[in-house]
């Protein structure tokens, strides 16, 4: 009876050890913080004001530890699989069973398949918003010119459940902006490949449309702002395709 509890603990020994070791670590990281955070505050009485694509730099740093953290369990899968026969072989004193290596390899193959669909999901997301931020910074640097004349220009506006890229406000109005950034095809013809004509109410593209979804967000920005409590904010705007 022990020896059959013992060749069924066994082989968990190794991971509950990992397993242990990570947790007390955490352990001590959490302590640390909370004595230098013990009895102290932020010496800024206010949040900063947000650069451009702030959101979307938030969103691309979680992703990455992500991404990192499915890279890990790539590498520390097969580690942790090869344990469990090995540590019941060598408790045990019994030879590891070509039914046990078989079953390893299975799990394997499919924690694998799994980990790396995964990782590659992430990746392109990282992608996708990495160039959507890049889109936000660059306008943000042009509408940042506008401060030379008297604007004033605000990046990453947070609002109900959704935020507006850029806002300016100058004497001539309140102005919500909205990027969007599509990547350029590298073969082609250049620039005229490359070109967005605005037709009033829709931004077509040479690769899709951008019309009606963009238009409904839009207007759920302009209401936002209408409905701002700033009262020169309701007295400067004018149409929700300013």
């Amino acid at each position: 009876m022990e020896g059959l509890i013992g060749s069924f603990i066994s082989p968990w020994v190794p991971i509950v050890m990992m397993m242990l070791n990570f947790g007390i670590i955490f352990l001590l990281l959490q302590r640390a913080e909370g004595k230098l955070q013990n009895g102290k505050r932020s010496p800024f009485p206010q949040e900063f004001l947000r650069g451009p694509g702030h959101s979307l730099y938030v969103k691309i740093e979680d992703l990455r530890l992500d991404f990192m953290g499915w890279l890990m369990g790539a590498i520390l899968m097969p580690a942790m699989l090869l344990l469990v026969p090995l540590s019941q072989a060598y408790f045990s004193g019994k030879t590891v069973s070509p039914t046990m290596w078989v079953l390893m390899a299975l799990v394997w193959m499919g924690g694998t398949i799994w980990i790396a669909r995964k990782a590659v999901d992430t990746f392109k997301t990282i992608r996708q918003l990495r160039l959507g931020y890049e889109g936000e910074v660059g306008v943000g640097q042009e509408l940042n010119q506008l401060m030379l004349s008297g604007y004033r220009v605000y990046h990453d506006f947070p609002a109900q459940q959704f935020n507006i890229d850029h806002i300016v406000i100058g004497q001539t109005g309140v102005f919500a902006v909205e990027t969007k950034a599509r990547s350029k095809s590298v073969t082609g013809r250049g620039k005229r490949d490359a070109t967005v004509v605005c037709n009033g109410s829709e931004l077509v593209f040479r690769t899709g449309l951008i019309g009606t979804r963009s238009n409904r967000r839009r207007a759920n920005r302009f209401g936002y702002l209408n409905g701002s409590p700033v009262p020169w904010a309701r007295r400067c705007l004018s149409s929700p395709h300013s």
